[in-house]
């Protein structure tokens, strides 16, 4: 199911990835949690289960994938985006631990999309990532539109930048090289 909602996201979100077409629709908010949220924390559940319960040996081994499958799956459910959300002062993005995120419009200095599918969408702004997976965008892939609209940002080397500015990638001015 994630493969399918990222596909479908990274068929939507074609043109903005390419730099050759933004969407014409206002970005509306998006709140929810995407299933596959649910679904990849009850597969994580299900392997830790499966590694305690097999019989047989396993040693340490076992209980490390048990340990693992288990923070995976609460750090998981723990850091889902709640919510997407376009105001008229930036973008805001709310998790489910109440560790949220925001960016003015102003401050937003580079999108970056995805190099596959599975990838994830990175908003920069100052010294902080916003990391946006495909299946937190399903439904809201607007935002993207709206993130490079209202952030003046133009499309260069396989991203989307502020022009003039300097490169959150460690250029100087412009995306260049500094001297």
């Amino acid at each position: 199911m994630l493969v399918a909602v990222d596909v479908v996201s990274w068929r939507r979100t074609a043109g903005v990835r390419s730099g050759t077409a933004l969407s014409g629709r206002v970005a509306v908010s998006r709140r929810s949690t995407s299933a596959t949220t649910w679904l990849a924390a009850a597969a994580s559940g299900a392997l830790a289960c499966a590694a305690a319960l097999a019989p047989g040996g396993g040693g340490a081994g076992r209980w490390v994938l048990v340990a693992g499958s288990l923070f995976a799956a609460s750090a998981g459910v723990g850091q889902r985006v709640t919510a997407v959300e376009v105001t008229r002062e930036g973008l805001v993005i709310a998790r489910a631990s109440g560790t949220g995120q925001r960016a003015e419009w102003a401050g937003i200095r580079e999108l970056r999309p995805p190099r596959w599918p599975l990838g994830r969408w990175q908003v920069r702004s100052g010294t902080e990532a916003i990391s946006l997976m495909p299946s937190d965008l399903l439904g809201g892939e607007d935002a993207l539109t709206e993130i490079v609209r209202r952030s003046d940002l133009g499309f260069r080397r396989g991203r989307w930048r502020r022009p003039g500015g300097v490169d959150p990638g460690g250029g100087g001015p412009g995306g260049q090289p500094p001297a």
